[in-house]
């Protein structure tokens, strides 16, 4: 009633005489309008906006378009992101469908090349893909990547604001510590060493675990790209979720980093939530996960007449991500046990880009389990020898630590086994670290730096395979082996390790 209300006073004040109401109080009544419903839900807005547009047909085509090329002008401007749909929608709902008259000062041409540059990129819709050639030489999709949400950035050699936005999202990303993300950085111009340049010059970054950067360009436009994403002019900046849907929209850095931190804090929170419920269950028995995720499941009504589909993608991709990197081989095989009945053998519910990333994830996960004997790798270390990776000194256990050099999660590790090397000494532990990155000479400089006694290897040619034998979507990534090449344990926290050390072989008083 009281929209109804709402909507006849605004038509009222549009068809009242000139001495009551001036042209300029009917604008400003119904601009007044707009403003008000800008912070609203998107469909409640078209709702409200088609509402009146649809009433004031009564008072003539002339009011009603009036009105319509008001919504028309005023949410295409709108600094509110997200609300340009409305915009969209009611050109092609009421004039470019020939219902009524356009009678704005733009021909009605333009008002159709807005509606193409600007239809497919609104906010709630699923990303248009991209298949690209990367600045390796690759042919990349942008829906085919593999790592959670997605940073998308269209920008120009020319222009300083993309300088400026660079180095500011650069800085941004250095310190980025939530769910992995990959930045796609679209170069719009057709000069390749311009390029090659721009990128070495400003895209340089301290290695982040959590962070891959894919350099792509399409030189002759052949994507389509500029109408595809609403690229009239550079920067352009996206956020995608998990499932390849655009959550944000022709974002600034700043508004970026806000949004980023937000989905930290909420991923937290899940965390926080999971952390309760697990410590409930303490201690853990086998199966306790899958009947957690179960019981999940079920209150968002899956199997039953009516789903909450919001509730089952947000609980069960954040219990999938707090299962899936814990340290605990329980609530490790929870995740696999989550992704195999409610993710993959529910297509329906998920992109399939995102079905087929959580299928590449579980046979990632189910690479070396715990109590199995670990994979061996053919490695080179500093001097370019070929060592095998199982071929340790007689240890009592071992610690195989995949890392980085410039990450910082990993160098926080290395520096805590360095500080302690004399407690793993006692408790008869060696260490391996194997380097997955591809700076050779930055590794070089990285191994004369610790300690001799440790081993040092990495695979400069990639012919080990280890990416595809080890799960290493992420690093650092910790093993611990005993004397039989059996592993104790995977990934968890170097706390974790010498906790679970000091249980396994206490450390010798005399030490």
């Amino acid at each position: 009633m009281k929209r109804l209300c709402l909507t006849v006073a605004l038509l009222t004040a549009l068809i009242l005489p000139s001495e009551r109401a001036s042209a300029q109080t009917v604008h400003s009544s119904v601009i007044s309008f707009f403003e008000s419903l800008q912070l609203s839900p998107q469909d409640t807005i078209e709702a409200k906006v088609f509402s009146l547009i649809d009433l004031s047909k009564s008072e003539g085509s002339h009011v009603q378009s009036t009105i319509a090329g008001m919504a028309f002008d005023f949410f295409s401007k709108s600094n509110v992101m997200g609300v340009e749909k409305v915009a969209v929608d009611v050109a092609r709902k009421y004039f470019l469908s020939g219902e009524l008259q356009w009678e704005g000062s733009s021909t009605l041409a333009a008002l159709e090349y807005y509606v193409q540059f600007n239809e497919l990129s609104q906010i709630g819709c699923p990303a248009p893909d991209l298949w690209m050639e990367s600045i390796t030489g690759e042919w990349i999709s942008l829906r085919g990547l593999t790592s959670g949400r997605t940073v998308l950035f269209f920008y120009s050699a020319q222009c300083s604001t993309c300088r400026k936005n660079t180095e500011e999202l650069v800085s941004l990303l250095a310190s980025y510590d939530g769910d992995p993300l990959t930045v796609v950085a679209v170069f719009s111009e057709s000069d390749r060493n311009v390029w090659e340049k721009y990128v070495e010059e400003h895209f340089r970054m301290a290695e982040n675990s959590k962070v891959t950067f894919v350099h792509l360009w399409d030189p002759e436009a052949q994507t389509g790209f500029h109408k595809k994403y609403a690229v009239m002019t550079t920067p352009q900046l996206y956020l995608l979720d998990q499932q390849n849907v655009i959550i944000g929209r022709k974002l600034t850095v700043n508004a970026l980093g806000q949004m980023l931190d937000n989905a930290v804090t909420e991923d937290r929170q899940y965390s926080h939530l999971f952390d309760r419920i697990f410590k409930s269950l303490e201690p853990l028995q086998e199966g306790d996960a899958a009947r957690v995720t179960d019981a999940l499941a079920q209150k968002s009504g899956i199997g039953g007449p009516s789903v909450d589909s919001t509730l089952f993608l947000e609980s069960m991709q954040a219990l999938f991500q707090y299962l899936r990197f814990s340290e605990d081989a329980e609530l490790q095989n929870g995740a696999i046990y989550l992704a195999e009945n409610y993710i993959v053998a529910r297509p329906e519910f998920w992109s399939e880009e995102f079905v087929s990333r959580i299928a590449h994830q579980l046979a990632q996960q189910k690479l070396n389990p715990v109590d199995s004997k670990a994979t061996n790798l053919v490695l080179k270390d500093e001097k370019g020898r070929r060592r095998s990776l199982l071929n340790f000194k007689r240890h009592r256990y071992n610690i195989v630590l995949f890392h980085l050099v410039g990450c910082r999660e990993c160098n926080e590790m290395i520096d805590s086994l360095v500080r302690h090397r004399m407690l793993l000494y006692g408790l008869n532990t060696g260490v391996t670290l194997v380097y997955a990155g591809e700076s050779e000479s930055e590794w070089k400089e990285f191994v004369k730096s610790h300690p001799g006694t440790w081993r040092y290897l990495h695979d400069p040619d990639g012919e080990s395979l280890m990416r595809t034998l080890y799960d290493l979507e992420y690093v650092p990534h910790i093993y611990l082996l005993d004397e039989n090449n059996i592993i104790v344990a995977k990934d968890i926290k170097i706390d974790t390790l010498f906790t679970l050390l000091n249980v396994l072989q206490p450390y010798p008083a005399s030490l």
